[in-house]
């Protein structure tokens, strides 16, 4: 009869060990680990969005940031190439 006393205690003790580590785990670590695959806030990241140029000489499209930039008569021209704004300035001299 002791014996069965004995284990109900070491059952007891065992469930609120169980119990007690359970709510301080998520108390203490559970929240502070970050997911690998968003940012801490689980969201997931922000993509920047770019507007795609049109290349006036050989009509490639290129992103914005990087095509190579000429200002032309008030207006901004975008190369996808060094080749191309030489094409350009090169028709623009014949003229």
């Amino acid at each position: 009869m002791i014996t069965f006393f004995r284990l109900l205690r070491i059952i007891i003790f065992a469930v609120l060990f169980y119990l007690l580590f359970k709510n301080l785990y998520k108390i203490f670590w559970k929240h502070k680990r970050p997911n690998l695959f968003t940012n801490k806030k689980n969201k997931p990241p922000q993509i920047k969005e770019e507007q795609m140029k049109k290349d006036p000489i050989c009509g490639t499209y290129i992103p914005e940031s990087q095509a190579i930039k000429y200002k032309h008569e008030n207006e901004v021209l975008f190369f996808c190439s060094e080749n191309c704004k030489e094409k350009f300035l090169k028709s623009e001299k014949n003229r």
